[in-house]
């Protein structure tokens, strides 16, 4: 590697840092489960629902700051914007293996300044450190097959523990490794294998070492992952069929909001190439897509994608997705004689990637929480006169998971005078209602919020678009107007 290169792949990563915790220092109750993770990082306690590898960290971290109250959320969403960085410098050793200096740069850049992972890294949650984890697995993967031996099967065992630690999905990571010799050349299979199993030993170690409180508490643990068992299996709030949308929710409602329509088409021709040319590919071109297709329709099969941000279900395949659009025009490169046709190619995906950036630093820009609608609601609420009743996602503070539990008069009767939606809550309940098969809640919800929306409302949008958790539509409805109405009824 030239040392100019190296000196591009630092600022690479470095600028990668600064857009992942640029506007991070929103209010915990913004994001819904990080209140949780707030209190089991100060409590030292957990309920198993996800592995503790995050509350680990951040336990750590802690141990040098001494945060006593929600400030402690600051550590883990560095550990999530620090796993940024991490994905972006192994989406560049991925594809150093089978492409050029540039080409992989290209490919850091797209990752450094891809919407899904930049936002996603501002959150106390696991998904970003399950990438990192799964990225450092799959390149330790790929050295294994080169050299079973010791020095290539301890990584590989760390890497995975940790990983198996980060997310209960990553246990789709042992299939793949299994399956790789069926795909991709491996010189010695017995060897691979062998080294496999013993690095699988390992990172049963790593998982036990991190996750020790299981130990303590089995019971705990096996309640956690029944209880991601059942959501996976049953659906979460909604139950969303993958027949119903062809397979294509996660790709319409995920995927290209996530990776912005150019990129996410680049990437789709690129996998078309390396799927039209399978004899010629290569190692990694195999590897990333066998992860991406078990990592999209894994949960895309499932019925459990849960509002409002499907997104992070499928985040871990958005570096494979964006190599693929990398590949596609490295290859059609090595297939056009033209060098101004070449150029061409170059600034198609450059172009690309622009669109990335743009829509990247416009989604961190808004992040911030003076401009968040939950702050603008609360500016114009400031205005008036009396007290308003909030959901949750409505602001950093609620009253009640959804105000679909309560009819206005009961709300009213208790002596508020707003009372404040969130589309984050109600939206799901209007997508499940067009839907047969959801429990009998979402219908009565769904019924419940036409009549809170029959009143007069003001509606706070976000300026640019909601993403993930930031920046969802709020009304704030009066329910003064319900003062009028009994009065013209008596």
């Amino acid at each position: 590697m030239t040392l100019r290169s190296k000196a591009l792949l630092g600022c690479l990563l470095l600028c990668s840092l600064a857009l992942n915790i640029w506007n991070n220092d929103f209010p915990v109750g913004y994001h819904g489960d990080e209140p949780k993770k707030v209190r089991f990082t100060l409590s030292y306690e957990q309920d198993f629902h996800i592995p503790i590898l995050m509350l680990q960290l951040a336990r750590a971290g802690n141990l040098i700051f001494g945060f006593e109250d929600d400030q402690v959320v600051l550590l883990g969403r560095w550990v999530s914007a620090i796993s940024g960085v991490i994905i972006v410098l192994f989406a560049f050793l991925l594809s150093r293996r089978v492409m050029s200096e540039g080409w992989s740069l290209a490919v850091a850049t797209g990752v450094a300044v891809s919407p899904i992972l930049v936002i996603h890294a501002h959150y106390m949650k696991e998904d970003m450190l399950f990438t990192a984890c799964a990225m450092a697995a799959l390149w330790c993967i790929t050295r294994l097959i080169d050299h079973p031996n010791w020095k290539t099967a301890i990584p590989l065992g760390v890497t995975t523990g940790l990983a198996w630690s980060a997310h209960y999905k990553s246990a789709l990571l042992v299939v793949i490794a299994v399956l790789i010799p069926l795909i991709i050349s491996v010189p010695q299979k017995l060897k691979y294998y062998g080294y496999l199993i013993a690095a699988g030993l390992l990172g049963i170690y790593v998982f036990l070492n991190v996750n020790y409180p299981l130990l303590e508490a089995p019971e705990i643990f096996l309640e956690g992952v029944r209880h991601e068992g059942h959501h996976a299996a049953t659906g979460h709030s909604i139950s969303v069929s993958p027949i119903d949308h062809w397979f294509s929710f996660h790709m319409v409602h995920s995927v290209i909001p996530g990776l912005t329509p150019p990129v996410t088409a680049l990437a789709l021709i690129g996998i078309l190439l390396v799927l039209v040319r399978w004899g010629e590919s290569q190692d990694v071109d195999r590897l990333l897509l066998l992860f991406a297709l078990f990592y999209y329709f894994i949960p895309e099969i499932s019925p459990s994608k849960p509002p409002p941000d499907y997104a992070r279900y499928i985040l871990q395949i958005a570096p494979a997705m964006i190599y693929f659009a990398v590949r596609g025009m490295n290859l059609m490169s090595q297939m056009i004689e033209s060098g101004f046709m070449r150029k061409g190619l170059i600034l198609v995906l450059g172009l690309g990637m622009m669109v990335s950036l743009i829509d990247t630093l416009r989604l961190d820009y808004y992040m911030d929480w003076k401009k968040d609608t939950r702050q603008l609601a609360a500016e114009w609420l400031s205005r008036q006169t009396g007290n308003a009743y909030f959901e949750q996602y409505a602001a950093a503070q609620n009253d009640v998971r959804s105000i679909g539990d309560f009819s206005p008069l009961e709300i009213r009767a208790s002596g508020y005078n707003f009372a404040v939606a969130s589309d984050f809550r109600y939206e799901r309940y209007f997508r499940g209602a067009k839907t047969e098969g959801q429990d009998e809640y979402i219908y009565q919800r769904h019924q419940r919020y036409e009549e809170w929306f029959s009143l007069p409302f003001v509606e706070i949008k976000p300026v640019y678009r909601s993403f993930a958790f930031s920046n969802p539509t709020v009304r704030i409805i009066d329910l003064r107007s319900l003062d009028s109405t009994e009065g013209k009824g008596s």
